[in-house]
């Protein structure tokens, strides 16, 4: 399903390059490609972090400032 902020961009291609913040304000990677499995969306990271582009985890996305906010912490790989 499609969640409230998806209608902000017009293709995945925008998420790219998109900062993307965590917990506690902490920094997690640039987002490099949108992979889709299926069942959902991944953001993929510069560092190989893989985050589920979910309503339940992805909590802000702002493509003029490039940030994507999340409930994520930088130490779960």
């Amino acid at each position: 399903t499609l969640f409230p902020y998806t209608t902000l961009f017009r293709s995945h291609a925008d998420l790219i390059g998109c900062e993307v913040i965590g917990q506690q304000g902490a920094r997690l990677g640039t987002v490099v490609a949108v992979d889709d499995h299926g069942a959902q969306q991944v953001l993929r990271l510069d560092d190989g972090m893989l985050i589920p582009f979910v309503e339940a985890i992805v909590q802000s996305v702002d493509i003029a400032a490039r940030r994507i906010q999340a409930d994520w912490a930088a130490d779960w790989r």
